[in-house]
């Protein structure tokens, strides 16, 4: 009994030794490449088959312990590598993916896995193993098909079962497997032998050659970063794509010029100008600055952004700065001119009460206040000082209060006209609202595409304000020329404006605009699974860090100091808002003046009246009394003489 507990014992251990020492054979390989090559972490693949066991578990147990012993970041990937493999794709960028095959099985589970996966920054190292399955490792001896068919479009390491070299595998673009040795195993299985440092050199350096193939290139006609002159590429990503060209050894083979980006035309059940080029596959890349959208993702694929921009809809300065009717009431807010004229009015209130007297008319006094507190916001000075001390205390109040307002009130006014370019609308629903501009637009798909970031019913509202068909411009120089000399805007993202400044043309008065929208991107656009993408995307990327993205947006994206604006003189309505309001104060100062003067006439005439009334009253109650006077006396003598006669008798 013993016996056989010690013998199984013994087989345990001897195979758990066995194991173990491959997982010793594994480890120093994946920490030389990785070292070699600069990844930031390892990545082991475990495909799912029968042939996944326990020992298989031990090995990379082991391994990833010994690796993480060194400091190295590993992760297993044993179930559903597929789904994670895609999450990690979207998150690390510079990965070493290691993957075991010990069967035909095995290996067509690594195709399904990878077939459509997108890694283009990942350096792949896969070891065709010693197992009993002759097939695997015969297809490492001859590969009849290249692993880069599977869109891997990044560096293939190979450890072709009893193979002591390490081998590079890469496509040729004719069904055809380049096969390059970069190094040997260590006799003691403990690492690798580089053979050569340019030859195992990072993809930082080493380029992935298409061995001079040709590529069909379209074009939009109207791309701003985009241009050809005596036979070469000019703009930002006229430069890009040369680049592009000497890093990945490729030929440009034909230039496609389309007139318009391209939209999906419901009535065809396709796909217009580029963008349809590119989903028919008749062109490999299309080179100009594609907005991104989710609409043109079912149909094509985006390179990596080389850029990103901010949508707005341009205007004329000169139309936009002038001053509305209303313009002088818009710099303060309701509320603060509520307060103002609230304030002026309760004073004038209480310094009527202050100096009103029952001898005083309350009304006349009450405007008469109300024009002192007008002439101190004015800085004009009272016709006498006042006596009294809460007089004097209110009046000092009201010119206070005046310096603070009128100083922010100039202060707003000329931050407005000098310092911010003035824009009567802050949102395209405004500018909508408004309905006295209209939009333009050039003859290409794009400017329809923009819209889409719009919600429906401001798309609707944009689309009605649009200029008529025959009246729109042909070219960028025209845009401008309608946008200077007319009430209207034009929709355009802010690299594409400083791209057309690039080119010479002349943008002949000051721009205003209005944001929409979240910052969107351009980029380049490939066939949907195109092979060459992930490595567009990578060299894009690599020209973003060594710092020629930013040289070339110094080179096109600066912007220009103009100083041959022509400024057109002041017209008449361009001052209407200030003669209006100087001729209502002297409308209104007339008809104070006429009622002043007839008032005065009037009273004039009214106390005549008056006095010769009461001169006629008096004169006629002297006349009465007089009259009365003689008849009195006369009856006084008749009396008397009636008297006498009778004393007589």
């Amino acid at each position: 009994m013993k016996f056989a507990i010690s013998t199984i014992f013994l087989s345990v251990s001897i195979v758990i030794f066995c194991e173990l020492s491959e997982a010793y054979y594994y480890a120093p390989v994946i920490k030389d490449v990785h070292n070699q090559f600069g990844r930031t972490e390892v990545i082991i693949v475990v495909p799912q088959t029968n042939h996944f066991s326990f020992e298989n578990i031990m090995i990379w147990h082991e391994t990833t312990r010994t690796l993480s012993n060194e400091g190295i970041s590993v992760v297993i990937l044993n179930t559903r590598p597929d789904e994670k493999l895609k999450i990690y794709s979207e998150k690390t960028t510079r990965s070493l993916i290691v993957i075991a095959l010990d069967t035909i099985e095995e290996l067509h589970a690594f195709e399904s896995i990878t077939k459509d996966l997108h890694m283009s920054y990942a350096i792949w190292l896969i070891f065709f193993t010693k197992g009993d399955d002759r097939d695997v490792c015969e297809f490492c001896r001859n590969p009849h098909k290249s692993l880069s068919d599977m869109k891997l479009g990044s560096r293939v390491l190979i450890s072709c079962c009893t193979s002591n070299t390490i081998e590079e595998w890469r496509y040729d673009g004719k069904n055809h497997t380049e096969r390059q040795e970069l190094g040997r195993f260590k006799k003691d299985d403990r690492g690798i032998v580089w053979f050569s440092n340019e030859q195992v050199a990072d993809i930082h350096g080493g380029i992935y050659s298409l061995a001079g193939r040709g590529l069909r290139i379209v074009v939009v006609k109207r791309a701003r970063m985009f241009w050809e002159k005596d036979g070469y590429y000019y703009g930002v990503l006229g430069e890009i794509l040369r680049e592009l060209s000497q890093a990945m050894n490729f030929t440009v083979s034909e230039i496609i010029w389309e007139d318009d980006y391209g939209v999906w035309n419901p009535e065809t059940s396709s796909w217009t100008g580029a963008v349809g080029m590119i989903h028919r596959r008749e062109a490999d890349l299309g080179v100009s600055d594609f907005l991104f959208s989710i609409k043109r993702t079912t149909a094509i694929a985006f390179t990596t952004h080389f850029t990103s921009a901010d949508l707005y809809l341009y205007l004329n300065k000169d139309y936009t700065a002038r001053l509305h009717w209303n313009a002088y009431f818009k710099l303060l807010s309701m509320d603060v001119w509520m307060v103002i004229f609230g304030l002026i009015l309760i004073t004038t209130i209480l310094l009527t009460l202050i100096n009103y007297t029952r001898r005083s008319h309350f009304f006349p006094l009450l405007f008469q206040h109300y024009l002192y507190a007008w002439s101190i916001y004015c800085y004009q000075a009272l016709p006498k000082f006042p006596e009294g001390t809460p007089s004097r205390i209110v009046y000092g109040s009201i010119l206070l209060s005046s310096m603070a307002i009128i100083s922010a009130y100039g202060a707003v006014m000329t931050s407005r006209l000098t310092v911010v370019s003035y824009i009567p609308f802050k949102t395209l629903q405004e500018f909508v609202d408004d309905g006295s501009f209209h939009v333009i637009k050039l003859n290409v798909s794009q400017n329809f595409d923009q819209y889409e970031f719009f919600d429906q019913t401001l798309a609707k509202k944009m689309m009605s304000l649009m200029m008529p068909t025959n009246t729109l411009p042909l070219n960028d120089q025209e845009v401008f020329e309608q946008v200077c000399s007319k009430r209207v805007g034009y929709y355009l993202n802010d690299m594409a404006r400083k791209a057309i400044e690039a080119q010479g043309i002349r943008i002949p008065c000051e721009l205003s605009s209005i944001k929409y929208g979240k910052t969107q991107i351009l980029a380049m656009i490939m066939p949907q699974g195109s092979r060459y993408l992930d490595l567009v995307n990578y060299y894009i990327l690599q020209f973003r860090t060594n710092g020629m993205m930013e040289r070339l947006e110094h080179k096109y994206y600066k912007e220009f100091k103009r100083n041959d604006f022509k400024y057109s003189s002041v017209s008449l309505p361009g001052v209407a808002p200030l003669l209006l309001i100087l001729a209502i104060g002297f409308l209104i100062a007339l008809i104070i003046f006429i009622i002043e003067q007839n008032a005065n006439a009037f009273r004039k005439k009214l106390l005549s009246h008056q006095k010769r009334r009461t001169t006629f009253l008096k004169t006629r109650k002297a006349s009465l009394f007089l009259a009365n006077n003689c008849n009195f006396k006369k009856r006084t003598r008749n009396l008397k003489q009636f008297i006498g006669r009778m004393q007589l008798k």
